[in-house]
C-alpha cells in the first residue's frame, strides 16, 4: 500500500468510522502496528465454552426488556458501574455493567464516556469460559478495535448461532475485502444474508456498503463503487431522518461520484 493510498484513506476515514461498516481499513492503513498483537492479548478468543451461560442470559433478558420499555437510563447504567467497580473481579457485575452501557451507546452515541465500556475492562475480571460473554467481548472489541485476530471467534460464534446478525455485522469488519478476495466473499455472504434477515435494518445495508467502499477506496474498481452507492442509498431509505449518521452516508456517496467521474 502506497503513500498516496494511505493519505486518501486517512482522508476519508471519518466517513467509514461514521457508518461504522468498515472502520478496519485504520487498523490496515494506519495502525498496523496494532495488528502485531502478542499471543496472550488474543488467547481469550479460543477459549471453550465450558462455563454456564443461565446467569448471563438472564441479565441479557432483563436489560433488553429494560430497554424495549425505555426504562434503562444513564443512572441506572451508572449504578451497574458502581456495582462492578465494588466487585471487580465479578465476571458477572462486569457483564451486567459492559452488556447495558454497550447496548445504550449502540442506541445514543451521545451517552457520557464514564458509562461506556471498553475492551480492557474485560482483562480485570476472570473469563467464565461462556458463550455469552465470550460473545460480548467480541461484540465490544470489534466495536472499538476491528481485527483480523478477532476473525476466528467471530466465525467460532456464528457456527454456535447462526441467526445472530450482531455478530455478522462486527464480524464483517474484522475482514479486510480490500486486501483478500476470500475474506471480501465471506463479508459479502454475511451482508446480503442480514439484508435478508432484516430488510428493514439500516445496519444491513451500511455493512455491505462498506464492504464495497472499503474495496474501491483501495483498488478503485467502478463496480465496486457503484454497490457501495447503491447500499448506501439503501441505508438512507431505512434509516428514520433523525439517525445521526446519515449526513455522513450522503457524504460518501457524494465522495465517491466525485472520485469516480468520468
Amino acid at each position: 500500500m502506497n503513500i498516496k493510498t494511505l493519505v486518501l484513506i486517512k482522508v476519508t476515514l471519518s466517513f467509514i468510522l461514521a457508518l461504522g461498516a468498515v472502520a478496519s481499513i485504520a487498523q490496515a492503513g494506519i495502525r498496523l502496528g496494532a495488528q502485531r498483537a502478542t499471543t496472550d492479548q488474543w488467547h481469550w478468543t479460543n477459549e471453550e465454552w465450558v462455563g454456564n451461560d443461565t446467569a448471563y442470559r438472564s441479565i441479557r433478558k432483563v436489560i433488553d426488556n429494560d430497554f424495549s420499555h425505555d426504562l434503562l437510563t444513564s443512572s441506572s447504567i451508572n449504578t451497574y458501574n458502581d456495582l462492578y467497580k465494588q466487585r471487580h473481579n465479578d465476571p458477572l457485575s462486569l457483564f451486567r455493567w459492559a452488556y447495558a452501557s454497550f447496548q445504550a451507546t449502540q442506541r445514543n452515541p451521545l451517552i457520557p464516556q464514564k458509562n461506556v465500556i471498553a475492551p480492557g475492562a474485560f482483562k480485570e475480571a476472570p473469563s467464565p469460559q461462556s458463550y455469552e460473554y465470550a460473545r460480548l467481548r467480541f461484540l465490544v472489541s470489534a466495536h472499538y478495535s476491528p481485527n483480523f485476530h478477532l476473525q476466528s471467534i467471530g466465525e467460532r460464534l456464528l457456527r454456535h448461532n447462526y441467526e445472530d446478525n450482531d455478530v455478522k455485522y462486527y464480524l464483517i469488519q474484522c475482514y479486510r475485502p480490500w486486501q483478500s478476495p476470500l475474506e471480501k466473499d465471506k463479508a459479502l455472504t454475511l451482508a446480503n444474508d442480514m439484508v435478508r434477515s432484516e430488510p428493514n435494518r439500516p445496519g444491513s445495508y451500511s455493512a455491505l456498503g462498506g464492504i464495497y467502499f472499503s474495496s474501491w477506496i483501495v483498488n478503485r474498481r467502478k463496480e465496486d463503487a457503484d454497490q457501495a452507492i447503491t447500499a448506501y442509498q439503501e441505508y438512507l431509505h431505512y434509516a428514520p431522518t433523525n439517525f445521526e449518521w446519515r449526513k455522513q452516508a450522503e457524504k460518501t456517496i457524494q465522495y465517491i461520484r466525485s472520485h469516480t467521474a468520468t
